[in-house]
């Protein structure tokens, strides 16, 4: 028996605040996913990976945990964007992809003068190509928070659960206006199932953005991701860099949930102190590491040939820039170890230390 990584995140809040745009009417509730969780972390006070606790043979990111600062400028309400009059058909979703030398973010680190959000209503029971225009808005104030929140995003693993709920579907477009050359264009996707990533054209994110870029057009500027439903108190976005290494370095606490058995109720402890959480990190920074397949095989009793029910513990490393990441720890399942871009077979040295640090 197998059992899938990545949670059914729900049913996806209405969206009821955008002007210009009729708003799309609830969706049948989505079935549950049974998740054993993406996303990983690491801590400031780490052990260097030249030291003898590193895994030698793992490549380690040179920009996961410290992003340069930004230059960007205020929106410019003539700054000449313009959003399509209908979505645009093809695989990219966007009206022109991102170039291939500034695509390995969703959005490169250049000076933005603008941006603009675009929406465009529909269903994902039928095709979104050549959906009219809803609406338009200039994005007020600042925007080094939306290129920070973009460009932190890691790419998409191509492994998720998602239902098969058909139901309303709002598609955005942003444009954003660089210092110099033309606008760059990111999807994303308000969807019942919570489906579609969010996507440059070349680029394709882990994350879905489309609660994000609605709260965003509804408030005329861009706003915090909504919290998701149903989340667990170990929630996280996920942060680039964990799709090379389970956990990337800099963090600065740790969240771990566990769901009591037999009841609903999550037990959540917070660390910050660097001395326990060092065990923890170097752990997950010995584990081997490889793609992440999206699931588990849950472990089997030797007498009976029965599934043993695996225990699931999640982990959100938390950083003092940027989101946080969240590994899933799963007893009983093999490979027991997951970030949603990583998993790891090598989950004894991890569980043990996470279950120190329960007490």
């Amino acid at each position: 028996m197998r059992s899938t990584w990545r949670t059914g995140l729900g049913i996806l809040a209405l969206l009821t605040a955008i002007s210009g745009c009729a708003t799309p009417t609830a969706s049948p509730t989505a079935p549950s996913v049974t998740q054993v969780g993406p996303s990983a972390g690491s801590l400031g006070s780490r052990v260097p990976a030249s030291s003898a606790t590193a895994t030698a043979d793992r490549p380690r990111t040179t920009v996961g945990s410290t992003l340069p600062p930004a230059v960007l400028g205020s929106v410019d309400i003539s700054s000449g964007l313009s959003c399509p009059t209908t979505f645009p058909a093809g695989e990219a979703k966007v009206p022109v992809t991102t170039p291939a030398a500034t695509a390995d973010r969703l959005v490169p680190d250049i000076p933005l003068t603008s941006g603009l959000l675009c929406s465009y209503a529909g269903s994902n029971m039928a095709p979104m190509a050549g959906r009219p225009l809803g609406a338009q808005k200039v994005l007020a104030g600042d925007l080094t928070t939306l290129q920070s929140d973009l460009r932190w995003q890691p790419p998409n693993s191509g492994f998720g659960a998602c239902s098969s709920v058909g139901g309303p579907q709002t598609n955005f477009l942003l444009a954003l206006r660089p210092n110099a050359g033309p606008p760059l264009w990111v999807f994303a996707a308000l969807d019942p199932n919570n489906c579609e990533p969010t996507t440059n054209g070349r680029f394709v994110s882990l994350d879905r953005s489309g609660m994000q870029f609605a709260a965003s057009l509804a408030a005329g500027r861009w706003m915090p991701a909504p919290p998701r439903e149903n989340a667990s108190r170990c929630d996280a976005a996920g942060r680039f860099g964990q799709q090379d290494e389970l956990v990337p370095p800099g963090v600065t606490a740790v969240r771990i949930c566990v769901t009591i058995a037999n009841t609903d109720t999550e037990k959540t402890v917070r660390i910050t102190d660097a001395a326990r959480l060092q065990p923890l990190l170097d752990a997950a920074d010995r584990a081997k590491t490889g793609p992440t397949t999206g699931s588990c095989a849950q472990a089997v009793d030797p007498k009976t040939g029965q599934s043993l029910l695996p225990t699931f513990f999640t982990v959100a490393f938390d950083y003092a820039t940027g989101p946080s990441v969240r590994l899933s720890v799963a007893d009983g399942c093999r490979p027991g170890l997951d970030n949603g871009n990583l998993q790891s077979s090598d989950t004894a040295p991890v569980s043990a230390a996470v279950k120190k640090l329960l007490g």
